[in-house]
């Protein structure tokens, strides 16, 4: 027994019962009166409904396993504290083949979300699996989860540890109300407790679990689910003989953080960190659009969306070009307003789906394979922040009042936690983020899985995002290695602005550029793997640029502009030597190649302002800017020039029809440009006088000239920076036509 002087009062005082609820009789789960015995069971020496009283006299009972050939010795203590008793109260049969839960791979006297017996006896260690105050065999009134349970904690623990069979240290082991109870045994600090090993166990139940966000819970509360693996039992028995036994084992080398990089159901990799949150997260917003996408870029103007507030969600949905990886806490920021309500319960989910649109699950809570990827909730009048413990990363909710009713028109921000989670997204995939004000899914009543039928959920609820309404969703993103390949090594693009052969009419030249050359280009693409890209700008017929009238210092006619993507300036080089392009090098004209000016770049800045119509655009239109440097410019000064044009066409593009912008810089210029394509058909183009080249990609051509129709913004495409020369730079503004595109990131 502890040797803590506590009174009758104080412990009074650690008590926390409310109402009485009638739960589980053992005898239903077809237990008996608790009788001492004694009896050998295979491998194990087994005590069966051991008495053990606590400081106010309670009588606790449980059962001790010990192994058969090692009565003699002195082993350490693996501790089974339970409210689902300890004679096993939850029959693993009843689990669905989705939980995971494999009954080959567990032995007879495995006891639910607990050590099991006789693995553990194998491995050299007694198990007691003992039941809490008023559980199943257990004396006392049931105090769910206050202090009472933890202090009751302290004297079975130290009891253990003064058994003769006992080496003196103990552990705590198992899953969910397992580790939600070891949690209170550890706070209260036995001198015995030599390690613990909780499994998925809540610390707050009323944030994690009885009132999310403030909405109750209506359906999980009475139930919690796990499963196990070798794996991690294996990883367990290292931990146990570490600090129960004294052994060297591979703990010594363990990180202080593990965590799962998951990419689909019971798929994905482990990963280390020295820490948690991890350190080098890179905490990422992503504003809301009017497409229902997210962007980098917020919306300058106001908008709206709304959805009924019991029935319905809005989607927003954010393709993948890169590849994106995210482990931790996420959140969500959002102003919203309810018409014909005065509070809203909000469900946030976020999810995946694949290329095709399919949706990709993760395993939730024990007995569901189809899962989001992450849940986030708040009911509205809970909103009111906790200053001193929120951080920018995880909003912390302080639960102690509710704040007044919505009025009518009035909009309010709050912000959600997304509890901690992690997804690994290829490209091609898809990020869904989905508002709602009801559940996740369709699930029997009985399932025991978290549900929340009690909203206060009525009218129409109304999400704003733009201008003052800063509305987004917060990514704990986990950066590309340093240096990687994927911003270290960037494709290179081959951009050339050219006339038709004098004499052509529109539709000679159509044909022989989108049809012929595109066809020939095809072919060699299809050889050719290092050719990722090829995009023509069909300027036939010419379109006027309101508002802008400078082609060049040549002030010639453009008809195209056409831009092809190598995965490095080698493997253009390269791609010049191949034989099926030598082969057609030079066979098919259609264009006055003397007159035409080119540039090899690759991005700078990529801004997409639009993701979602930019993936879905089918009649694009095309503007190209091509900026002449001024020839006594030095590096620095373009460098400078570069950042200063992002920066305001940035500004200029948000919130219009602009679906992306990228600004590429040159790679190769000058006497190197000239010996670079020497011996090609491109040997007589002007390769010096540009120094960057600009993308933008508009809808439709309607859609162009709204963004022309504005006089600031004609202003902001027409006024350089110092560094860059307008009078021969060129616009040309067309039809999109992709004709080789092996890169979703392109």
């Amino acid at each position: 027994m502890a040797d803590v002087a506590l009174t009758k009062a104080e412990l009074a005082k650690a008590r926390s019962l409310g109402k009485f609820i009638q739960a589980w009789d053992p005898k239903m789960q077809g237990s008996k009166d608790p009788v001492f015995r004694e009896t050998v069971d295979g491998d194990l020496a087994i005590t069966f409904d051991v008495p053990i009283p606590v400081r106010d006299g309670t009588i606790l009972r449980g059962n001790i396993y010990r192994p058969r050939d090692r009565l003699n010795e002195k082993l350490p203590v693996i501790f089974n504290y339970t409210v689902y008793g300890k004679d096993g109260g939850v029959d693993i049969a009843l689990f669905p083949p989705g939980a995971g839960v494999d009954p080959g791979r567990m032995t007879k006297n495995y006891l639910f979300e607990a050590a099991d017996p006789l693995w553990w006896c194998n491995q050299g260690y007694i198990v007691a699996s003992i039941d809490a105050r008023g559980s199943y065999m257990s004396d006392g009134d049931k105090s769910y989860y206050s202090r009472v349970v933890g202090l009751d904690g302290y004297d079975l623990v130290e009891w253990l540890a003064a058994q003769e069979w006992s080496n003196g240290k103990v552990a705590l082991y198992g899953a969910s109300g397992y580790a939600i109870v070891m949690w209170l045994v550890a706070a209260e600090q036995p001198p015995s407790l030599a390690a613990i090993i909780p499994i998925d166990g809540m610390t707050d139940t009323y944030r994690e679990m009885a009132f999310k966000g403030g909405i109750p819970e209506t359906q999980f509360r009475e139930v919690w689910e796990w499963s196990i693996t070798e794996e991690s039992l294996l990883r367990q028995k290292a931990f146990l003989d570490t600090y129960l036994l004294g052994k060297q084992t591979e703990v010594q080398f363990w990180p202080k953080v593990r965590y799962a990089m998951r990419e689909k159901y019971y798929t994905g990799e482990w990963r280390y960190s020295s820490d948690f949150p991890i350190p080098e997260t890179d905490y990422q917003k992503l504003f809301l659009t009017p497409s229902q996408s997210v962007s980098y870029v917020q919306q300058p103007s106001h908008h709206k969306l709304s959805f009924d507030a019991k029935t319905e969600e809005l989607e927003f949905k954010w393709p993948i070009r890169e590849g994106l990886e995210f482990a931790g806490h996420a959140k969500m920021k959002i102003w919203v307003e309810v018409q014909g309500g005065d509070n809203l319960d909000l469900f946030i989910t976020l999810r995946k789906r694949d290329k095709d649109g399919k949706d990709v699950y993760f395993p939730w809570l024990t007995t569901v394979d189809t899962g989001p990827i992450g849940f986030g909730w708040l009911r509205t009048s809970r909103r009111e922040l906790d200053e001193a413990k929120s951080t920018p990363w995880q909003p912390y909710h302080s639960h102690q009042r509710d704040l007044e009713p919505l009025k009518p028109n009035e909009v309010v921000p709050v912000e959600i936690e997304i509890q901690p989670t992690s997804c690994r997204f290829r490209p091609g995939d898809y990020l869904v983020v989905v508002v709602s004000g009801h559940d996740y899914g369709e699930y029997p009543k009985g399932a025991p899985i978290s549900r929340h039928t009690d909203t206060v959920n009525r009218g129409t609820a109304f999400l704003h995002f733009g201008d003052k309404y800063d509305s987004y969703l917060q990514l704990p993103v986990i950066p590309p290695v340093q240096h990687s390949y994927l911003h270290a090594r960037k494709p290179v693009k081959m951009s050339m602005v050219a006339s038709r052969v004098t004499g052509w009419s529109d539709k000679k030249f159509l044909d022989e550029y989108t049809n012929k050359h595109a066809e020939m280009t095809r072919k060699i693409a299809a050889e050719v793997p290092i050719l990722r890209h090829y995009t023509q700008l069909v300027a036939c017929p010419h379109v006027e640029i309101p508002g802008v009238s400078n082609q060049g210092e040549r002030k010639t006619v453009w008809d195209c502009l056409t831009t092809l993507e190598w995965t490095s300036l080698d493997a253009l080089g390269g791609s010049f030597h191949h034989p099926l392009y030598r082969a057609s090098a030079g066979s098919h004209v259609f264009l006055e190649e003397a007159d035409s000016i080119g540039i090899a770049n690759e991005s700078f800045v990529d801004v997409m302002f639009d993701p979602l119509s930019f993936e879905k655009r089918t009649n694009g239109a095309l503007l190209n800017v091509m900026i002449a440097g001024s020839p006594s410019a030095e590096s620095t000064v373009l460098e400078q020039a570069l950042l200063q044009r992002a920066s305001d066409m940035r500004s200029a593009c948000a919130g219009t029809s602009v679906l992306r912008y990228v600004l590429n810089r040159r790679v190769l210029g000058g006497k190197e440009a000239k010996e670079f394509f020497h011996d090609t058909p491109f040997a007589n183009g002007d390769w010096s006088t540009i120094t960057a080249f600009e993308q933008y990609w508009f809808p439709s051509e309607d859609a162009a000239m709204d963004f022309f129709a504005s006089e600031n913004r004609r202003r902001a495409l027409t006024v350089f920076p110092g560094g860059f020369d307008l009078s021969r730079s060129v616009f040309v503004l067309g039809r999109e036509n992709i004709v080789v595109n092996k890169d979703t990131s392109t």
